[in-house]
């Protein structure tokens, strides 16, 4: 019975560090769950105002569109804010 290699999570195109692979279901899920607690470092460019620190504090939600990465939906939606926001500029 040949069994399937997984991802344990991804990394992005901006990103680094470990990738986990297993060809346990049960374990991808543990892992992937919220019983595990997981801390992630992040290193910024730039000055980060206190604002940006409280919001970090209060903590970040992270949720995964079902059908494309999350950075890519994530640039789509920017992409249309810039436009909603020249729009109405121009409206005015």
């Amino acid at each position: 019975d040949k069994q399937s290699l997984m991802a344990i999570g991804r990394l992005d195109e901006d990103s680094e560090g470990l990738l986990l692979l297993t060809t346990d279901g049960k374990f991808s899920k543990g892992v992937r769950s919220n019983k595990i607690e997981k801390e992630y470092w992040v290193q910024v460019h730039g000055a980060v105002t206190d604002e940006a620190l409280e919001r970090l504090r209060r903590g970040v939600e992270i949720r995964l569109p079902a059908s494309r990465s999350r950075s890519r939906a994530e640039k789509e939606m920017q992409q249309r804010q810039r436009q909603q926001r020249r729009q109405q500029q121009v409206d005015q």
